[in-house]
């Protein structure tokens, strides 16, 4: 998985709520750094310790894994803290998807 800044990623509760979307605002080899969400044109505020589910859009998948928030921090915007994930599952959104194929066939 490689991040990208500006890339989008969602918030959900560990209970599957959603908190709202985020940004990826900046990352390093041990943290991720994310905007605060927003829900319905509402931002949405997170506590240091607060256990999220994350999806992150990259151009080709979605990737889901889960995190603490470690705090928050103030550089030009506001942002929260997270570790960098080490596992995570990509994540397949639609119920029927496409694969390419090659079949021999008889037609009349």
């Amino acid at each position: 998985m490689r991040f990208e800044i500006n890339n989008k990623a969602e918030l959900f509760s560990v209970d599957d709520e959603r908190i709202g979307t985020s940004l990826i605002q900046d990352f390093n080899e041990k943290n991720l750094f994310v905007s605060i969400p927003i829900e319905n044109g509402i931002k949405k505020s997170l506590e240091t310790g607060d256990a999220i589910k994350l999806v992150y859009y990259d151009e080709t998948h979605l990737y889901l894994f889960e995190r603490i928030v470690e705090g928050r921090l103030k550089d030009n915007i506001v942002m929260y803290k997270l570790t960098r994930p080490e596992e995570f599952e990509v994540v397949q959104r639609r119920e029927d998807f496409r694969l390419p194929i090659v079949l021999d066939m008889k037609y009349f």
